[in-house]
């Protein structure tokens, strides 16, 4: 069968065109997928069709003289030449190309085909073959026995060869008879056949061996012993028929190909096969059997037994059709057939078939004489008149057709694909005949089953028993591809018990439950065709009642359960009769309309039935389940009305790309968005109906809109005359014009009732229709009395509006669509149409789930159709404009998919999978958890278990342990060096020891002795040492007295030092908390070294001792990643030098949305800010405050914030316009206006903590000697590094663990942008600066011996509670405030220097000249060379220098007679650059100090100095949205005043001791279970983390091109979202194309964690780890916009949370800081330089560990500082490259799917390939690894121009100079 129609038919070689009048001769006609090749007598070849599949031989016309006969693969042909030579044509890669065998292919004397390829044996017995390796193109192992070939036979995609020499060979796909290992190959063979997927071989005893596909034929052990003594062998597609000896004909292989023999007389005197039944021949008599339902074995699709159906293409060959009727080629007369045949078999369209006449006219003269010659050549061999009938109808304009079938389900016989009303009457008619035989009556039973798929056979069948009144319910039978259809069968048979199923024969094997259905006929396709075949007489039908049930349909089920509906016939004649009304008379009887829909969904199947019906139409069937497969269908068919789901429509390609024929568009099931509508009215007519399962065809529109007064267009509906219903509203009352009510309908559209599960029939009267008697009852929640008469209820709300002609009426929405939400209904459907109908959002959906609601969009593509850019406002103001209305209903998130999903088969939004989507969210949520408990208990056996034979002593020792620790700091870092590196045992052994030795008699004298110990070396205090330490030793005498007034003193002296007594009392807790796990992991770790066997052999047989390994890597293949790593459109280009990987785009990104033109306006972006006047001081903030946010690098519009920047705005805020913001509620606002609204809602200030009685605060510190920020390690002298286990600002932080190395601070660069700088000024200034931070006073803590100790005590509480407790317990919660107490009174403490004492100098370099070597640096550069002796010199806790570089030029004016200071200051101010370094110690500061630290120290300078510069810098703020001279004025004079108040101009900040305390309470409370803390005032301890989650892991060293930075700077124009998103978006689609198995990516963030009021000019240790689970739910559907957003969600309403223990080893890492760059005070601006870095092997202690560091506003240093090992290393560099691509598709394609990797046609590089220049894949991972080892990987390099590699070298340069700028 042709798949060609009109406006198709060019496409599939359906229409000869000019290729008529050279067909003449016809001696051979061979057929590929889609075109034709005809053979002429003369030897040249003509060749017509789709060029793709070879219908353009002209490239080889010259080549095909001499041509003796033609073969066919699916998409090429190969012709054989009289002199033995070869010639191809068609696609390369399906044989058409065999240039490469050319000149093997000399005297070839046979060519066999697959799908895909083609084998040629020569005279001399040698085989070539070409084409697809898979399906035969390449012979493989196998050519080596290829010698002396005798035969050579081709399966679908596999060759079989025998061999005078070697026996049988087979190859190509094993599954389809490529392997014949099976069995013996030593043989002679006579004979080979082939199947579609096997071989058959007569070998010279008489007996068959075949090999292939079971169910093809190649399984022929049930018929083994009766294959003997064989003569012949035919084959159809499926199956093998063999003549014995004697006669008897033995089949196997496929039943519906001809297996079945049962109808065979014995001894026929010959035997042939078609493409898929037998015919054989006795005594003049045919008889065949099989099926028609494969296509021949050499072309076609490739064969899937699962997929009958769909394996037949367009081969009705001449061959073919002579072969079924019984004829040979040789007794027609070719010059009058082969042109009429060839028409008719290639599937005529309806225009083509009334067309014949004329070309057959324009051929051969007279159609009439024509016809006389057809009828005495076919007629004898024709079975009856009725064949000739057929015959004839093909060559007249006959009757209009009334349905055009795609299904090939009918009889063998028949070729053609269209029916009459005529015939579909008598066919019904013959089955009506046959039911009846089997005792088939309406009255006796309610329903039958229907199998088949829809089409001729189904149609008859459906109105033949509707003819008997008997009821059908449409079914669906491929349940191994549908389990949908599967479990709806089986449910509908068991709910209506049929009394007979029809369906074809595939289902018996699946053994179906109809067999346990008493009763049930099974009448299969082949008994109908039967009946049809044989021209049974038809009857006339019986009377059936309007009320009778025509049909059961289930509804679609996408928005809950489906239910079984009793349709009426009645139903089906309304709606025939008032199609003509609805459609207002746009359709009739030549109109051609798609019948698409599947039998799953019933109720469409029959609408579209109905709909051609009506009419008298053509129903052209034609199952189509995708929109485009649709638009094809309808382009293919000429469809001119077209019967469509909104949901469907919209999908479509597209209004443009509609098909010409169609003129009518009906819309149905849903609501039409009259935007949708809108765009097609433009260019053809749009009806939309209101129809339901229950109620058919009732209301119509023409889709005109009426607006809403909220807003809302919607489609104005007018009722069908005659048409019962009612209106009415809650009260029971018709609703008034104007007034919304329920709809209720009664009479023939409505249906009779819902079934139950019994098979009762809920609201359906008639007794006799009812399987179940007991079950029927009426349920009146379906129907309703009204005014003496029954309605149904349709729960469908509508308004009536105001009309003075036909009732006008606009849909509501579902009255089950309202929900109550703070105290007022909200319909969803409403908030739905009024988000759908917002610009660029092409649908909503909203779903509940439980009490919780979500809202999915889809979005329309920017791009226009000609893939340009659109201008206007990013995707992300889209989005916020639609949470705007959907804040209505509570829901604060959304999740934007790329397309919403569809059901399979009613092709509306599937709610159901939403649904399923955000259960699976939510299970992935619970295993994460349940994942993290399962590890937390397992760590916790290991934890406190190691030591339970000495835990009750060890208990009573917590104070030695304490005093052991204190002892031990006291000792310093060499002697703990020693002990560790020349002792064999380490502190905890040696702890050990000490409490062994004691013995129990001296345990109470020792414990006062170590209370002495402790009160001295901690407390230095002597008195109550030496009064313990008295105790201790009076304990031996009977001095009770003395004892007494000792210990009476000590309570004294306690008493007013309560915070030394908790100390004590505390220890216990701490101890028991932090010494297991102490002891453990030095056990362990000490187990490692080469002289420990005795640990090694104690932790071999105490599995107790071992950590648990880490076990939860994901999982990475290379084959599995989401990504074309050989396309053309890969924008990526990586490049290796050394070990340094540089990621560059070939080509500049092209954006799909820019900005709008300067002065343009669109209708949906918001206007620019304008400074307003006085009169109106709520927009005059709003605008003073979109400056600002414009000052610091924001969108006024739109925020678009990172988190500096954030802190930089509230820092502005209120220096320059006295608000006190917070950044937490700047990034939690959308826009400047939310900014402001929010002001009087902004939290103060609660209770701060306060120190205790001796000034000391208790804080979560670090080691104190550690620069904030990065460190700079010089690499060439450190002999190892591993990275710290202390929460630091950066994960990486290096320590060292031999000698050698140094840490160099590396803090903050200010470049002095206001002339000279003034010293004493900023010495001053830097006082000031100092009182105002208390961070800047801090002391080392004198208990740092406890700082390690208690981090882990901490930590194990921590982990305790996260794996048993609950907040629900109040044990529990009474447990965590004690702990809390005890664990917070043994903390390290803080003091603070006072001020005085504190005071830090600014110190100045002793060289200030430009070092000539470092001339091709910049300045920036140069200083961070020059200056690194005075950085090396770091004073803690706080630094700062002030480094003025003179430049070369400027080196002879320096005087030397002056201070340097005063010298440098005598020059010219453009000779110098001056620096301000500043640097604080990382126990107390994080890298968003900088912004407080720099901010203030340059007011405070400016205010000192009241410098001029400070008032100009002022006063040049740059003013970029407009301004207004009153309200600027104001501003100017609000920063005089304050410049006039002296120096305490600015209070103090809050103490962030108090903030840091209070944070720290909270976190030793446990962090238990069921509690919603705030996330911001928590404290994670993370020292556990590398118990478990260390692992061996690479780093690798990366720079990005400058066109990365430009694309990136493009996403806030696409997204709309803020630097630091972009990064985090591009990431998590990185990972997900990386795994795409993984829909959720689990995020670790540092976040700065200064939400609160004043928080953000803290100087303090306030960022945290933060965790953000990005759940994509569907990474098909998802897109990295969705991504965008959930990340700007969680960053905005702070849903984040702490970490819980060991959560971090399971996470992706990301630390991203940003620049202030040019936004500080007086012109100055931060510099900053790129890290160095390094490739190779590290430890790894998460997924994935990123740190990513602003450089400038358009730079970043992007670091991948490790990675898990079990990726391998070449996962490094997959990784990059798949970020370059990702950062691509943000800007161009951000809407497309994240998985795959999308690939638009417009996205070609229009740079040309050079060999050697591009390679287009990464590294195999060993090829990288060792070049990795010989200094660096070189598998990507390429070859650059000078420019690049000057470029290069000066990078390079950098680097290293970088790397050694701290020697001198």
């Amino acid at each position: 069968m042709d798949r060609s129609m009109p406006g198709g038919a060019f496409f599939s070689g359906g229409h000869l065109g000019s290729k008529r009048k050279d067909l003449w001769q016809v001696q051979q006609l061979e057929a590929s997928h889609r075109a034709f090749a005809a053979l002429r007598s003369d030897g040249r070849v003509i060749t017509w069709g789709d060029v793709v599949f070879g219908g353009d031989s002209s490239e080889v016309e010259d080549e095909l003289q001499q041509v003796r006969k033609i073969f066919a693969s699916r998409r090429a042909f190969a012709a054989l030449r009289e002199d033995g030579r070869v010639v191809t044509w068609g696609d390369g890669a399906f044989g058409g190309d065999s240039s490469d065998v050319q000149e093997e292919l000399m005297d070839v004397v046979h060519i066999a085909a697959t799908e895909r390829a083609f084998a040629a044996l020569s005279a001399d017995g040698r085989v070539i073959t070409w084409g697809d390796r898979a399906f035969g193109g390449h012979c493989g192992a196998p050519e080596a026995r290829l010698r002396d070939v005798r035969m050579i036979q081709a399966s679908h995609r596999a060759f079989a060869a025998f061999s005078a020499e070697t026996g049988l060979v087979s190859w190509g796909d094993p599954d389809f008879g490529g392997d014949s290992r099976a069995v013996p190959q030593d043989v002679h063979v006579l004979n080979i056949q082939s199947t579609a997927g096997a071989f058959a071989a007569i070998l010279d005893t008489g007996e068959v061996i075949s090999w292939g596909h079971a169910d093809l034929g190649g399984d022929s052990t049930a018929v083994h012993d009766a294959l003997q003594q064989i003569q012949q062998i035919e084959s159809t597609s499926g199956a093998f028929a063999a003549i014995r000896a004697d006669g008897q004909v033995i089949t196997w292989g496929s039943f519906f190909a001809g297996a079945d023999n049962s109808a065979v007389l014995c001894k026929p005197e010959d035997l042939k096969g078609s493409a898929s039944s037998f015919l054989a021949l006795k005594d003049g008599l045919l008889t065949a059997w099989g099926r028609g339902t494969f296509g021949d074995r050499n072309s076609g699709p490739p064969f899937d037994p699962g997929d009958i159906e769909d394996t037949c293409e367009a081969e009705s060959t001449l061959s073919e059709y002579v072969t079924k009727l019984g004829v040979e080629e040789a007794q027609l007369d070719q010059w009058a057939v082969s042109p009429i045949v060839l028409l008719l078999s290639s599937g005529m369209s309806l225009e083509a078939r009334q067309a014949i006449e004329e070309q057959v006219a324009q051929l051969f003269g007279d159609p009439q004489e024509l016809w006389q010659r057809l009828q005495s050549v076919l007629g004898p061999v024709l079975g009856s008149d009725n064949d000739l009938h057929r015959l004839r109808q093909a060559m007249k304009d006959g009757q209009a057709m009334a349905l055009r079938d795609r299904s090939e389900q009918w009889v063998c016989d028949d070729w053609r694909l269209e029916m009459d009303e005529g015939e579909l009457w008598h066919f019904s008619g013959q089955i009506c005949a046959h039911f009846l035989q089997l005792g088939l009556r309406g009255e006796i039973e309610p329903s039958s089953g229907v199998f088949l798929q829809p089409g001729r056979v189904w149609y008859s069948a459906c109105v033949a028993a509707w003819r008997l009144g008997l009821p059908v319910v449409p079914l669906e039978e491929d349940f191994a591809k549908e389990p949908l259809a599967a479990a709806r069968a089986q449910r509908a048979l068991a709910e209506l018990r049929p009394q007979a199923v029809l369906c074809t024969g595939a289902l018996e094997s699946h053994g179906w439950f109809w067999l346990e259905i008493e009763d049930c006929l099974r009448v299969s396709l082949e008994q109908l065709q039967k009946v049809l075949a044989a021209d049974v007489m038809a009857i006339p039908s019986f009377p059936v009642a309007p009320e009778t049930v025509l049909c059961y349909v289930y509804t679609g089920g996408t928005t809950r359960h489906s239910k079984c509906v009793a349709i009426t016939h009645q139903m089906a004649l309304w709606e025939v009769e008032h199609y003509a009304t609805a459609l207002k008379g746009l359709a009739g009887n030549t109109d051609r309309m798609l019948q698409y829909a599947s039998a799953y969904w019933g109720a469409a199947l029959f609408g579209q039935m109905d709909l051609a019906l009506a009419f008298g139409a053509c129903s052209v069937i034609h199952l189509a389940k995708q929109p485009e497969d649709i638009a094809v269908a309808c382009r293919n068919f000429n469809i001119t009305v077209l019967g469509i789901v909104p949901s469907q429509l919209r999908a479509w390609p597209g209004v443009k790309a509609r098909p010409s024929s169609l003129r009518l568009l009906v819309t149905w099931a849903e609501r039409t968005p009259p935007k949708l509508a809108r765009e097609w009215k433009s260019e053809i007519p749009v009806i939309e109906l209101l129809i339901a399962s229950e109620y058919w065809l009732s209301f119509f529109s023409e889709c005109f809109v009426w607006t809403d007064v909220d807003g809302v267009e919607r489609h104005v509906l007018h009722p069908l005359p005659q048409l019962d219903f009612k209106l009415l509203k809650e009260d029971g009352s018709e609703a008034a014009p104007g007034e919304s009510g329920e709809l209720f309908l009664s009479g023939s559209t409505v249906f009779a009732g819902y079934v139950e599960e019994t098979g009762a029939v809920w609201g359906f009267e008639r007794v006799a229709l009812i399987i179940d008697a007991l079950g029927s009852q009426i349920s009146e929640s379906f129907f309703q009395q009204v005014d003496g008469r029954r309605y149904f209820r349709t729960r469908d709300r509508l308004k009536r509006l105001p009309s003075s002609g036909l009732p006008a009426f606009v849909y509501m929405g579902r009255a089950d669509s309202l929900l109550k939400i703070g105290g007022a209904w909200r319909d969803m459907e409403a908030v739905e149409a009024t988000v759908s109908a917002l610009p660029q959002i092409a649908a909503c959906a909203i779903v509940a789930d439980g009490d919780e609601l979500s809202a999915y969009l889809e979005l329309e593509n920017p791009r226009g159709a000609d893939a340009s850019p659109a201008r206007g406002e990013p995707l992300k103001r889209v989005q916020e404009r639609a949470l705007q209305k959907l804040g209505s209903l509570g829901i604060s998130q959304v999740h934007i998919w790329s397309s919403l999903p569809l059901h399979p088969k009613t092709s509306k939004v599937n709610r159901q999978e939403l649904l399923a989507d955000l259960a699976r969210r939510k299970s992935r949520e619970l295993a994460w958890t349940a994942k993290l408990k399962e590890v937390q208990k397992k760590m916790i056996k290991g934890r406190l278990h190691g030591s339970k034979m000495l835990l009750w002593r060890l208990l009573k020792l917590p104070y030695l342990w304490t005093a052991f620790l204190y002892f031990w700091q006291r000792l310093g870092k060499n002697r703990h060096r020693w002990v560790v590196f020349n002792l064999p045992v380490g502190p905890p052994d040696i702890f050990l020891l000490l409490a062994m030795l004691v013995p129990n008699f001296l345990l109470k004298q020792f414990f006062l002795v170590c209370i002495a110990a402790i009160s001295w070396l901690r407390d230095r205090d002597g008195i109550a040492a030496s009064g313990f330490l008295s105790l201790g030793i009076a304990g031996a005498s009977e001095a009770s007295a003395a004892k007494m007034t000792i210990l009476l003193g000590l309570l004294g002296r306690y008493c007013f030092r309560p915070s030394r007594l908790q100390f004590l009392l505390g220890l216990p807790c701490a101890y028991l908390f932090s010494f297991p796990k102490w002891y453990r992991d030095e056990f362990v770790v000490r187990s490692t070294w080469d002289s420990s066997y005795l640990r090694r052999f104690l932790l071999r047989w105490i599995p107790a001792l071992q950590k648990p390994p880490f076990d939860a890597s994901l999982r990475f293949k290379k084959e599995d990643v989401a990504y074309d790593w050989g396309s053309e459109k890969r924008w990526v280009n990586v490049r290796e030098y050394g070990s340094l990987a540089l990621l560059s785009f070939w080509e500049p990104v092209r954006p799909a949305i820019l900005p709008p033109e300067p002065g343009a306006s669109t209708a949906t972006a918001a206007p620019a800010p304008v400074l307003q006047t006085e009169t109106e001081p709520g927009d005059g903030m709003a605008r003073s405050l979109a400056l600002l946010v414009a000052r610091v690098g924001g969108d006024p519009s739109g925020l678009s914030l990172d988190s500096l920047q954030a802190i930089r705005l509230a820092e502005l805020a209120r220096h320059e316009l006295g608000l006190v913001l917070s950044p937490g509620l700047v990034l939690r606002s959308a826009d400047v206006e939310t900014l402001v609204d929010s002001l009087d809602a902004e939290e103060l200030p609660g209770e701060h903590e306060q120190p205790d009685e001796e000034n000391a605060w208790r804080l979560y510190l670090m080691e104190f000697p550690k620069s904030p920020v990065v460190p700079w390690i010089e690499e060439a002298e450190m002999p190892g590094t591993t990275p710290l286990s202390e929460s630091t600002d950066v994960m990486g932080v290096y320590k060292l663990t031999g000698p050698g190395g140094r840490v160099v601070p590396q803090d903050w660069y200010v470049r002095f942008g206001a002339g000279h700088l003034d010293l004493p000024a900023l010495q001053r200034a830097c006082d000031r600066l100092v009182s105002r931070h208390s961070a800047l006073r801090t002391v080392q803590s004198p208990d740092e011996a406890m700082r390690e100790a208690m981090d882990r005590a901490a930590a194990m509480w921590q982990l305790i509670c996260s794996a048993y407790g609950s907040y629900g317990s109040p044990k529990w919660q009474c447990l965590g405030r004690l702990v809390r107490r005890l664990l917070m009174a043994t903390w390290p403490r803080t003091f603070l220097k006072e001020e005085h004492l504190a005071r830090v100098e600014i110190q100045m370099p002793d060289e200030v000249l430009r070092d000539p070597n470092y001339q091709r640096l910049s300045d920036d550069d140069c200083m961070f060379m020059q200056s690194s002796t005075l950085r090396s010199k770091h004073r803690w806790p706080f630094h700062i220098f002030v480094y003025p570089l003179v430049r070369s030029g400027a080196a002879g004016a320096l005087s030397k007679d002056l201070p340097l200071a005063q010298a440098v200051r005598m020059l010219p101010p453009e000779d110098v650059v001056w620096y301000i370094y500043a640097g604080i110690t990382h126990a107390y500061s994080d890298g968003a100090c900088g912004n407080a630290l720099l901010q203030d120290l340059l007011r405070l300078y400016a205010e000192d100095g009241k410098t001029d510069a400070a008032v100009g810098w002022f006063f040049s703020a740059p003013v970029v949205l407009g301004s207004d001279d009153r309200l600027w004025g104001k501003t100017q004079q609000f920063f005089l005043q304050e410049m006039q108040l002296g120096p305490q101009i600015h209070p103090a900040p809050a103490e962030p001791m108090a903030l840091l305390q209070d944070r720290l309470k909270n976190s030793l409370e446990g962090r238990l279970p069921g509690r919603r803390p705030n996330p911001n005032e928590d404290v994670h301890h993370e020292i556990l983390c590398e118990d478990w989650g260390r692992r061996p892991g690479f780093q690798k060293k990366v720079r990005l091109d400058e066109s990365i930075f430009l694309a990136l700077r493009s996403v806030k124009d696409v997204l709309g979202c803020s630097p630091d998103v972009a990064w985090l978006t591009a990431v998590v689609g990185s990972l997900l194309r990386l795994f795409p198995s993984e829909q959720r990516i689990q995020l670790i963030l540092k976040c700065a964690c200064r939400d609160g009021p004043n928080q953000h000019n803290m100087v303090g240790f306030l960022s945290e780890q933060r965790v953000i689970p990005v759940d994509v739910g569907e990474s098909r559907r998802a897109n990295l916009l969705d991504v965008a957003c959930c990340i700007e969600h969680a960053r905005r309403s702070r849903a984040w949370r702490a970490p819980q223990p060991y959560e971090a080893s399971i996470c992706v890492y990301i630390n991203i800081v940003g620049s202030i760059n040019d936004g500080l005070p007086l012109g100055c601006s931060q510099v900053c330089r790129c890290a160095s870095g390094s490739s190779g092997q590290t430890d790894a202690w998460a997924h994935l560990n990123l740190r990513i560091d602003q450089l400038d506003l358009l730079k970043w240093d992007f670091r991948i500082l490790h990675w898990d090992k079990a990726w391998g290393w070449g996962w490094g560099d997959y990784f990059i490259s798949i970020l370059g691509a990702v950062i691509a598709d943000m800007v161009e394609c951000p809407l497309d799917p994240i998985v795959p990797a999308p690939a638009p046609a417009w996205r070609v590089l229009s740079i040309q390939d050079e060999a050697g220049v591009k390679r287009k894949d990464p590294p195999a991972a060993e090829e990288a690894m060792g070049a990795a080892s010989n200094g660096g990987s070189k598998a990507m390099r390429i070859d650059a121009d000078e420019t690049q590699l000057k470029s290069i070298e000066h990078s390079l340069f950098r680097l290293r100079s970088l790397g050694n700028d701290s020697r001198p």
